[in-house]
Formats: structure tokens, sequence, C-alpha cells
């Protein structure tokens, strides 16, 4: 009995077409051109399409903040518009996303370096390691968003996850940014050795914001008004989980 190649049909479920100059564009991060690409998969021939943010990420397996943060790049860098849809109570309904035919200003694409270059001569040597530098920081960037995607989707209560998505954001704002995942469980078993109340790790969380700390601390009486710091509680020494927490 000889065998059979049956050819199944992949795009019976609807396709589309990706422009080249997107998926060249050295300013977007491949999760970027992930999401574009899906959204071109729904378009077929036109230039809209109607997927749910719940869709897009069950089917990438990205969290919604990854999602939120590279559907604004694309936004920003024109690539995309984005139209909410409201019901005939007024409330939000569902997006309508239009790929856009026109990006101004042009934007900077990469170029493909043929195998009989040589890297190594003159100013190209200095180019290649620039380069390389460049893709070596950007790889670590999406390995840390990664390890914070998977460590906030841990936490249950949505006030919370918010809380130290906040505070993650603040860390990166002063040029401390939490890049790895024991930063993160420090972070976290710090918290929970001060109390166990969902509230207060939020309060604490919050105010370790407002004052631009590296870390949480607890402020008492007099001080608390003040942003004050005590330095110890019930034995726990802050002192040392700050200097673990800035040490990565």
């Amino acid at each position: 009995m000889n065998d059979k190649l049956i050819t199944i049909d992949v795009n019976r479920k609807g396709y589309g077409v990706i422009p080249k100059m997107v998926m060249q564009d050295v300013n977007l991060d491949v999760t970027a051109k992930a999401i574009y690409a899906y959204l071109c998969s729904y378009t077929g021939k036109g230039d809209c399409c109607f997927p749910s943010t719940d869709q897009i990420c069950a089917d990438l397996q990205i969290s919604k903040n990854t999602y939120k943060k590279y559907i604004s790049s694309l936004k920003e860098m024109g690539y995309i518009n984005i139209m909410q849809v409201k019901d005939n109570a007024g409330k939000f309904s569902y997006n309508v996303f239009s790929l856009m035919s026109t990006v101004l200003p042009q934007t900077k694409i990469c170029t493909t370096v043929t195998a009989d270059q040589n890297l190594y001569h003159g100013n190209n040597k200095d180019n290649y390691n620039k380069n390389n530098t460049f893709y070596k920081r950007k790889n670590t960037k999406k390995k840390s968003d990664e390890i914070i995607d998977t460590f906030l989707a841990e936490i249950t209560d949505d006030d919370l996850r918010e809380a130290y998505q906040a505070f993650i954001d603040m860390r990166a704002e002063i040029k401390a940014p939490i890049t790895t995942e024991r930063m993160l469980n420090i972070l976290k078993n710090k918290l929970e050795k001060i109390t166990n109340d969902t509230q207060k790790q939020i309060e604490l969380l919050n105010e370790a914001i407002f004052h631009k700390w590296k870390s949480v601390y607890i402020t008492e009486g007099k001080n608390a008004s003040k942003g004050k710091i005590t330095q110890d509680y019930g034995g726990f020494n802050l002192d040392e989980f700050e200097r673990k927490l800035n040490d990565g």
C-alpha cells in the first residue's frame, strides 16, 4: 500500500497579507510584529478586523500587560488605528482595528548583509559590534518583560497586581529597574513578611511609589506623614532586603 498525501487548506479560516516594511522595521519588537501579523491574518483583502483583546492574548499566549505595551507601540508608529465602538447604552462594546496603508514618517528599515561582505573590515566591525550589543540589550529587555508578566499573572488580586505593576514602572522611571525573578520574589517576600493583609500590602506599595523608594518600608506614627522609615519590623532587617533587592 502506498502512502497518501492529503493537502489541508490552512487559509480556510481566514488569511491576510503582511507588509514587509513592518517586518523589517528595527524599531518594532518581535512581539509587536507578532501582534501586527495576527491582526493581518483577520483582514483577508480588507483593511479592518475585529478580534477581542482576550482572543488575541489567548491565541498568542501573551498577557494583557504585554499586549497593551506592544499594541501601543504599533499605534505610536502609525501602523494601526484603534476605534472603540459603544453599544446603545453608551458602554464599550468592541474595538475596530484599522491597518494603515500609509505610514509617515518613513521608518528605519534593516538591510540584509550578503554572505560575501566582510563584517570585520574597517568601520563594519564597529557597526557589527554596536548592532550585536543592541540586540543583546533588546533580548535582555524582552526576557525581563516576560519575567514580570509571569510574576504579575500569579497575583490573583487585581488591585494588588496593579500596585505591583505601578511599583515596577516607578522603579524603571527612576533608572533602577527590576529585571530578574529573584528581585521580584524578594520584594514579594518582604511584603508578606511585613503583613499578609492585601490592602496593607497595596498601601505599602503605593507609599513607596509616592516617595519613589526602591523598596517598601514601615512608617509609623509621626513618621508616617513625613515618609520617614522605621528601620526594623519584628526583627525583620529591611536594610538587608534593600541591599539584596538592589543587587538583583
